[in-house]
């Protein structure tokens, strides 16, 4: 799976949700794409990537992942030194 896609179906599980829009296996759609995305903390993510879903995960109210997610952007800016935090 590449960074990419997860800032996809991410963005797409968290607009749905901001909609109001609902259907049959919603929840257990969004808990797998919440899952996904913290499981590719270790990819190679831009740092738009990493904050456009940190943004997605929170509109899925996961606080505990997009938690995960923002230590890795942290942990990754560190590195670059180019995304003041």
């Amino acid at each position: 799976m590449t960074p990419a896609a997860i800032v996809g179906l991410v963005t797409l599980a968290s607009s749905l949700k901001q909609s109001s829009i609902t259907y049959y296996g919603q929840k257990t759609h969004e808990k797998k794409i919440q899952t996904l995305a913290d499981k590719a903390r270790g990819l190679d993510f831009t740092e738009r990537q990493f904050v456009d879903v940190i943004n997605g995960i929170i509109g899925l109210d996961a606080w505990k992942p997009a938690q995960r997610l923002a230590e890795a952007l942290i942990a990754s800016s560190r590195r670059t030194r180019s995304f003041p935090f």
